[in-house]
C-alpha cells in the first residue's frame, strides 16, 4: 500500500461499519500481514474521538485483543509501537494489565518508555470519571500491593519521557495516606519541585499546584489552607507551605530541601510574602535531621528573622492600660486567632499569639492590682473583701471576718479554715474572686495551648515550664497535669512523670473521668517500661565502671 490511492482506499473503510469490522479483522487475525495490522492500528489511533468507531471497537473488544498480543511486550516487533499508540488513544479498561506491562517494559528503549508514560497518562485521563478508591488495592485498583514500586515506575517514566501528564495521573489515582507516603518516599516531589523552581512553566505550575493541594487534602483532610492571593504563584506558595507544615516525617524530610531550593529561586518572593513562611522556616529548623548542614541552617535562620520582622501574620502590639475586662476580651480574641494558626499547623504563629495573650493578661492584672491601695483604717476594709496578707516571704488570700481595733483585723483562711488577727499594714486589697477566677482560667487555657505549640517545635523544657506556671494558678487542672506528665515522660524525667500521673489519676478517679483514666493508664504502662529499661542501663553502667576500676593499679603507701 505504497500509493496514495491505496492509502485512501484503506482509510475509506472507516466510513462504514462493515469497513471498520474489516480493519478490526486485520488486527485480530494472526495470519494477516503486519503492514495491514499496523495501518489499521494507526487509523484507529487517529480516529479515537469518533463515537461510532469507538462503539464498534468496544464491541469487538479490541483493547482485550491488544493486551494479549505477543507484540505488546516485544520491543523488536514491528507492531509494538503501533499497539502502544493505539492503547494510548483507546484505553478504556483493563488498567492493571497495562500497569503490569509497564512494569515489564521499564528497562526497554527510551522511545518505548516514553510511549508507555503517555499511555498510562492517557489511560487514567480517559477513566477519570470511573476511578474509585478501593480498600484492598492501591491507586484505585491500578496496583495490588507495591505502592513504592509503582511510584518508582512513574518516576522512571517521567525522567525518560518528561510527560507532565504524570502529575495529573498521580492526582487522579492517589487517595490514601499510604499512597501519599509512598509518593513522598519516591523522590518525585523533589524532582517536580526543582523543575518548577527552574522552569517556572505556567502549565506545569498549574498541575504541580493541583497535586500539592490534593496531597495535602489526602494527608490532612481537616487542615485548612491559608490562601494569600489569587495569582498563580500565590496559589502555589499556599499549597507548598501548607504541605511543608505537615507533622509527618516522610513529608517534611522531603519538603525541607525543596523549601531551601525555592527560597533561592525565582519563586522566592511569593514564598517570603506568605504568612506561613516564617512558621515553615522555624518548623524545619526545629527538625535538625531535616536540615543538618550548618550553612543551610544559618541561611534559613536569617530568612526566618526577616519574615518575623515583616510580620505577615499581623501580630498586634502589646496594649498597655487596658481594664481587666478589656484585657480578658483581647486575650480571648488572641487565643482564638492562635487556635486558627494551630489548626493550620503553623505552631510558630500560634505561639506568638498565645504569648501575647498571656502578656496582655499579666500587664492588665498588674495594673488592676496597683489601683487597689493598702487600707489605712479598718473602715476601708469591708467584711468579706478579697485581701492579700503578707506572711514572711509569701502571701495568703484570706477573708476579713471582723475588726480588732483601728489597726488590726480578724481573717479566716479559706484553705485551712483557721482564723488569725493580723495588722492592717500587712493587708492589701486584691482582685475579686470572680475576676481572679476568669483570669486564672484563661491564663491556664493559654498556657495549655502554648505548651502544645512549644512541644510541636521540640521546645519541651519551655513547654513544661509553661504548664508549671499554669498549675500554680490552678493546681487541680487535670488536662494540664496530664500533659505535663507526658512531656516529663518524653524528656525521660521519670520521677516527675510518675508524680504527675499519680496525681492526675487520683483526680480523674474522684471526678469519674473514665476516658482520662484510660489515657493515664496507657502512659503509666509506658512509664513502667522506661523505668525498667533505665534500671537495667544503670546496673550495666555500674558493672562496667566497677570492672574498669578493678583494672586500675592503685599503689598504696
Amino acid at each position: 500500500m505504497d500509493s496514495d490511492d491505496e492509502v485512501d482506499a484503506f482509510a475509506a473503510l472507516l466510513e462504514t461499519d462493515d469497513g471498520v469490522r474489516t480493519l478490526l479483522r486485520y488486527i485480530q487475525a494472526p495470519d494477516n500481514e503486519a503492514d495491514d495490522a499496523g495501518n489499521a492500528l494507526a487509523l484507529f489511533s487517529d480516529h479515537a474521538a469518533d463515537d461510532r468507531i469507538a462503539r464498534l471497537v468496544h464491541d469487538a473488544k479490541l483493547v482485550d485483543t491488544l493486551l494479549c498480543h505477543a507484540s505488546l511486550g516485544d520491543v523488536e516487533d514491528d507492531l509494538h509501537l503501533p499497539i502502544w499508540r493505539c492503547l494510548a488513544a483507546w484505553a478504556h479498561g483493563a488498567a492493571p494489565l497495562l500497569v503490569q506491562q509497564a512494569f515489564a517494559l521499564r528497562h526497554a528503549s527510551l522511545s518505548t518508555t516514553s510511549l508507555v508514560s503517555a499511555t498510562l497518562t492517557s489511560l487514567v485521563a480517559s477513566m477519570a470519571q470511573d476511578l474509585q478508591p478501593r480498600a484492598d488495592e492501591l491507586f484505585c485498583g491500578l496496583v495490588d500491593a507495591d505502592a513504592n514500586g509503582f511510584c518508582d515506575l512513574l518516576k522512571q517514566y517521567y525522567v525518560f519521557g518528561g510527560n507532565t501528564g504524570i502529575l495529573d495521573l498521580v492526582r487522579r489515582v492517589l487517595s490514601t495516606k499510604a499512597e501519599a507516603k509512598a509518593l513522598c518516599s519516591s523522590g518525585l516531589l523533589r524532582l517536580w519541585g526543582r523543575e518548577w523552581h527552574q522552569e517556572h512553566d505556567a502549565a506545569f505550575g498549574a498541575a504541580w499546584t493541583a497535586l500539592l493541594s490534593h496531597l495535602l487534602h489526602v494527608l490532612h483532610p481537616a487542615r485548612p489552607v491559608l490562601y494569600a492571593g489569587s495569582d498563580r504563584d500565590s496559589q502555589w506558595a499556599s499549597a507548598f507551605l501548607a504541605l511543608a507544615l505537615s507533622p509527618l516525617k516522610c513529608v517534611w524530610m522531603e519538603m525541607a530541601p525543596l523549601v531551601l531550593d525555592a527560597l533561592t529561586s525565582i519563586v522566592a518572593p511569593a514564598l517570603r510574602a506568605h504568612p506561613h513562611c516564617h512558621g515553615v522556616a522555624r518548623w524545619l529548623l526545629s527538625k535538625h535531621e531535616a536540615i543538618p548542614l550548618a550553612m543551610a541552617r544559618a541561611e534559613l535562620e536569617a530568612i526566618a528573622v526577616d519574615c518575623e520582622r515583616a510580620n505577615h501574620v499581623a501580630l498586634p502590639t502589646l496594649e498597655i492600660g487596658l481594664t481587666l475586662t478589656e484585657a480578658l476580651a483581647t486575650a480571648t480574641s488572641l487565643k482564638a486567632t492562635g487556635n486558627r494558626w494551630f489548626r493550620m499547623g503553623n505552631h510558630v504563629a500560634a505561639r506568638q499569639f498565645y504569648r501575647l495573650g498571656l502578656s496582655t493578661l499579666k500587664v492588665a492584672a498588674a495594673t488592676a492590682r496597683q489601683a487597689l491601695t493598702t487600707p489605712t483604717t479598718t473602715a476601708a476594709l469591708p467584711i468579706g473583701a478579697c485581701i492579700e496578707v503578707a506572711w514572711m516571704d509569701q502571701s495568703a488570700l484570706p477573708h476579713p471576718s471582723d475588726v480588732d481595733g483601728p489597726t488590726r483585723v480578724e481573717v479566716i483562711y479559706d484553705a485551712s479554715g483557721d482564723d488569725d488577727v493580723v495588722a492592717l499594714s500587712r493587708c492589701r486589697l486584691c482582685l475579686s474572686l470572680s475576676d481572679q477566677s476568669a483570669l486564672s482560667v484563661l491564663q491556664v487555657a493559654l498556657c495549655m495551648n502554648l505548651a502544645k505549640s512549644l512541644s510541636h517545635l521540640r521546645m519541651v523544657d519551655e513547654a513544661i515550664e509553661c504548664l508549671t506556671f499554669g498549675l500554680q494558678l490552678l493546681p487541680d487542672h487535670l488536662p494540664a497535669l496530664y500533659l505535663r506528665g507526658l512531656l516529663h515522660l518524653q524528656t525521660m524525667q521519670l520521677k516527675h512523670a510518675r508524680d504527675d500521673f499519680f496525681r492526675a489519676n487520683k483526680m480523674a478517679a474522684e471526678r469519674k473521668d473514665k476516658p482520662t483514666q484510660v489515657q493515664i493508664h496507657k502512659a503509666w504502662k509506658r512509664l513502667q517500661v522506661l523505668t525498667t529499661q533505665r534500671k537495667k542501663a544503670d546496673k550495666k553502667l555500674i558493672k562496667e565502671m566497677m570492672a574498669y576500676l578493678d583494672t586500675l593499679a592503685i599503689d598504696g603507701e
